[in-house]
């Protein structure tokens, strides 16, 4: 299914392509392709996502055409940079926010020249965690934290099957602290978890409501009987994301 799913999407780009080309428009369009996550695919013996070790927070960004020349930047960048590159694109370059700032940045101007290594942040706070998860990348180091877990420290370079931790380690002690620095001026944990709980009873009130009529369907059904021709089957993403819920603990 992987691999049926890869040759698809191939295929489908080149149709893009073909098209643009057969429309005159190659030249005047920028191409992006990308994703919004990765996937675990059985390494570590995990599978789906729901982690920020490599295979699963690493997608493909590949940005062909407009300023862009061919090669290849290896310094960290986040989807959050997405839609200042896209207006910068549009612009000419030098866009900025007419409402207030964003947490990206253009990379239209970014990536044609050297420089240090951002932070990049992110955070997972959805179901399969018991607590919020946040993670920061910079340069060569990957901190994960969650005040439910261990927190990890990778160098992702020396490491990158992400087999060594090094948090506690004497020696990586001040890069530990930096991040952890980081992790707590940007997220306050106890105050998330709590928005969370909360909004998770409000959505599991209307999952209830729901089951007492049609249930609600996670897939859109194209014709009549394809509902289980698809890869969730007769399962709806409900079922299977408030399950493990702690939320009946506390009411």
């Amino acid at each position: 299914a992987y691999y049926g799913s890869i040759s698809y999407l191939d295929k489908m780009i080149g149709q893009l392509i073909e098209t643009l080309d057969r429309t005159g428009l190659r030249g005047s369009t920028v191409i992006v392709f990308t994703s919004d996550h990765g996937e675990m695919l059985g390494e570590r013996g995990m599978w789906f996502k729901k982690h920020f070790f490599e295979p699963s927070v690493k997608v493909p960004l590949i940005i062909a055409g407009g300023v862009f020349s061919a090669g290849r930047a290896t310094t960290p960048v986040s989807l959050v940079d997405l839609l200042p590159t896209f207006m910068g694109l549009a612009e000419g370059g030098g866009w900025t926010s007419p409402v207030e700032p964003l947490d990206g940045e253009d990379l239209s101007t970014k990536l044609a020249v050297s420089e240090p290594d951002r932070p990049i942040y992110a955070e997972y706070l959805a179901e399969a965690a018991t607590a919020p998860i946040f993670m920061v990348r910079q340069g060569r180091f990957k901190y994960i934290h969650s005040v439910d877990d261990p927190p990890l420290l990778f160098d992702v370079e020396d490491d990158p099957n992400e087999r060594s931790n090094l948090s506690g380690i004497s020696g990586h002690a001040d890069t530990e602290e930096r991040f952890r620095a980081m992790v707590m001026q940007r997220w306050d944990s106890a105050s998330l978890a709590e928005r969370i709980r909360l909004s998770q009873k409000r959505r599991r009130l209307v999952l209830e409501s729901g089951l007492k009529g049609l249930r609600p369907r996670w897939n859109h059904d194209e014709e009549p009987g394809s509902e289980v021709a698809w890869y969730r089957g007769e399962t709806g993403y409900n079922d299977w994301a408030f399950r493990y819920l702690p939320i009946a603990e506390d009411g």
